[in-house]
């Protein structure tokens, strides 16, 4: 059985069996009501065939919908579209959006909560903290990347996440989960500094795996539980030692639920999908909808809670698209796409957990030394994308692929198709006849669903930066952060002289 249905298994065996028909049983507040809580929930950019194919997998593969296609059938739910635009651009990267919620303001592309010239907002959670709500982020990024941090922290620039780590620690964001050990441990950090300690003194109880987190002490939580970003989910369903080591999505919003609830104020949790932004990123078909599943099975958790809770707010949704993939129909009659969809169901392992060691079998030929070329594209590339993904791939097409990662492919000079993922993901769409539109962010708007006490606010055409407003006013708190213009934001780029990084992620 592949990683993700046996994954998905055991989230239906958790739950119960979900039928398309029945509604989730959180019932439809009167209109203007207040939720206590809010968990607000991102699948990072998640295109619109993510969802869907996420869904059709699991009608093929178990005979059931998945849990927000539950939700967006649900006659108590509430559903609209979301515009995702950055300050300086119709197409956003992540922390722009993520402070669009934060602070109420667009973002240039790359900041948190901080226009050009340096201006720095006041951020959501620290609103809200100030009104003793209590507040949760948990993420299956490092705990530092853009997402999460947008609901936290003010700062000019993403990259500095060692530097973000540190105002966590002064933000006081009650639990804190995800990656990114390489931004806390003194041996790892430019500075030395022993951020793990830092937040030992401040109160918090530390888990850097799964038991430890399990096994805390009730307070305030730091759990981070991977090098760098959490390992994907269909990489963790195929590795026991991962499985062991790292929680679930589900396990970790679970735990933070746990310690949130009870606050005379309530808490407000943000709960990411990250790493779908990630897949998509790559083309990764295997991660990214186990990635999705995933994260489907942890809103089913949080619905779950919301359903026994009667006053929590749950809004599930994205930040922007990624890609755009899709199912296509492979032939005249469209009969192959449901076999492209179900060899999915087959996957065993991300592009990130193979593909770097396949491209070593790979590497351009030394014309000198022709003993280093050893075999064929053939006997190197055919047994991996075999073994890893159950595929049976052509000479033409492990020709196209070991050119690709060589850097010789044929597509090397088309951008969004450029990258040596997006390239294999090419070839492999004769079999999965899944296509991208490329390899970065989309301008659509995307889904946007709620349910419980104030949801009827997330009905409609919503512009993100009217969430910020919407989430404060729940809790009587009113907050104008200062705007900039397009125009004079520019005047301020111009000055300083910078050059922008490409932030897609």
């Amino acid at each position: 059985m592949s990683g993700l249905s046996r994954r998905a298994l055991l989230g239906a065996g958790a739950s119960g069996l979900f039928l398309p028909s029945l509604a989730y049983g959180v019932q439809k507040p009167k209109i203007g009501a207040r939720p206590k809580n809010v968990i607000f929930m991102v699948a990072d950019g998640m295109s619109a065939g993510t969802l869907a194919m996420a869904d059709q997998l699991l009608k093929l593969t178990q005979n059931r919908n998945s849990y927000w296609r539950g939700l967006l059938a649900d006659p108590n739910a509430y559903r609209g579209h979301q515009e995702t635009r950055s300050l300086n651009s119709l197409v956003t990267d992540s922390a722009a959006a993520s402070s669009s919620w934060g602070s109420g303001r667009h973002i240039w592309n790359g900041a948190l909560n901080s226009l050009p010239g340096g201006t720095a907002l006041v951020p959501l959670y620290t609103l809200l903290g100030e009104k003793k709500v209590r507040r949760g982020l948990v993420t299956t990024t490092t705990m530092t990347h853009a997402t999460p941090s947008g609901f936290a922290i003010s700062h000019p620039t993403r990259d500095e996440e060692e530097t973000i780590a540190v105002k966590y620690l002064a933000s006081g964001v009650e639990v804190l989960m995800g990656g990114g050990d390489k931004f806390f441990a003194p041996d790892r950090r430019k500075d030395g500094r022993d951020l793990y300690g830092d937040f030992a003194k401040a109160g918090y109880r530390l888990a850097r795996n799964r038991d430890e987190m399990m096994a805390a002490a009730p307070g305030n939580l730091l759990g981070i539980f991977a090098p760098g970003q959490i390992p994907y989910s269909v990489d963790r369903a195929n590795s026991p030692e991962l499985a062991a080591a790292v929680p679930s999505l589900v396990e970790m919003a679970k735990t933070a639920i746990d310690r949130l609830i009870g606050g005379k104020e309530g808490f407000f949790l943000q709960i990411e999908g990250g790493r779908v932004d990630h897949a998509a990123h790559s083309n990764d078909l295997a991660a990214l909808l186990n990635e999705q599943i995933e994260f489907e099975e942890t809103l089913r958790m949080v619905l779950d809670f919301a359903m026994r809770d009667k006053e929590t707010l749950v809004v599930v949704t994205t930040d922007h698209g990624n890609a755009n993939p899709g199912l296509m129909g492979g032939d005249d009659e469209l009969l192959r796409s449901k076999k492209g969809l179900g060899s999915i169901a087959e996957m065993k392992g991300s592009y990130e957990s193979f593909l770097s060691a396949a491209v070593q079998n790979v590497l351009p030929y030394d014309e000198k030394v022709k003993a280093r070329q050893i075999g064929t594209d053939m006997e190197r590339i055919v047994p991996v994308f075999r073994e890893v993904l159950g595929l049976e791939l052509s000479a033409d097409e492990a020709s196209f692929i070991g050119a690709a990662v060589r850097g010789q492919g044929p597509l090397k000079a088309i951008e969004g198709y450029n990258s040596k993922t997006s390239q294999v993901a090419v070839a492999l769409s004769n079999h999965t006849h899944v296509g991208w539109s490329g390899n970065s962010h989309t301008s659509d708007h995307v889904i946007l669903s709620a349910i419980g006490p104030g949801a009827e606010a997330f009905e409609g055409v919503v512009e993100n930066i009217s969430i910020f407003d919407t989430l404060l006013g729940f809790k009587g708190i009113k907050h104008q952060n200062p705007t900039m213009t397009f125009e004079e934001a520019l005047k301020h780029r111009e000055k300083t002289a910078s050059v922008d990084e490409e932030h897609w992620s």
